[in-house]
């Protein structure tokens, strides 16, 4: 249901799809699940959108989030984008960092 709705056309629709994504990644339950599709999110046309997947990613204290963020901080020639991946590798840093 999620999934679908980070396909919807509405983005406030997409926003609240990500955001949700984002908080059933940091539970723990599904989380790898959330993880795949707040990823493929990150291969989006769209900026608004990768820029929420990735503060959704964050989010996550899991090494798959990072690894996601890594490969669009690399991959991805887009300025902007790539700031974003920054600030998102940053963000997650400091929650793990904060766990220990």
């Amino acid at each position: 249901m999620l999934e679908q709705g980070i396909d919807d056309s509405d983005m406030v629709v997409v926003q609240g799809a990500l955001m949700c994504l984002g908080q059933i990644g940091k539970q723990q339950f599904k989380s790898e699940e959330a993880i795949k599709i707040l990823a493929k999110s990150l291969c989006s046309q769209n900026v608004a959108l990768i820029f929420s997947a990735s503060q959704a990613l964050a989010d996550i204290p899991n090494p798959m989030a990072e690894d996601a963020l890594r490969s669009l901080q690399n991959n991805n020639a887009d300025p902007l984008i790539q700031e974003a991946a920054q600030s998102a590798l940053a963000r997650l840093q400091n929650l793990l960092n904060s766990k220990r």
